[in-house]
């Protein structure tokens, strides 16, 4: 489901509300996540899933065999996982 048909189901099943403030609201609200998310904010939307993205340092390590280094750059993973609701048992 694309931002836009979100947008329309919502404005279509709240009636009561303008589709230019669904817009407005759907919007913000995804904002709010990607910045949460950029600032490495865990988001949690309750019987839906976790988002959250995990931040690995630099680091150093050696081969057991040969004994030379290896070095590993920073990186970002960004993930997440169903609500435990949505997953089949």
């Amino acid at each position: 489901m694309t931002k836009s048909e979100l947008i329309e189901l919502l404005a279509r099943s709240q009636g009561h509300l303008k589709a230019d403030d669904v817009d407005v609201s759907v919007k913000t609200l995804l904002e709010l996540m990607s910045t949460a998310l950029a600032e490495g904010e865990r988001i949690e939307i309750r019987v839906l899933a976790v988002f959250l993205c995990i931040f690995a340092q630099r680091a150093l390590a050696a081969t057991p065999r040969l004994g030379s280094r290896l070095r590993f750059r920073a990186s970002t993973c960004r993930t997440s996982s169903p609500a435990r609701n949505c997953v089949n048992a």
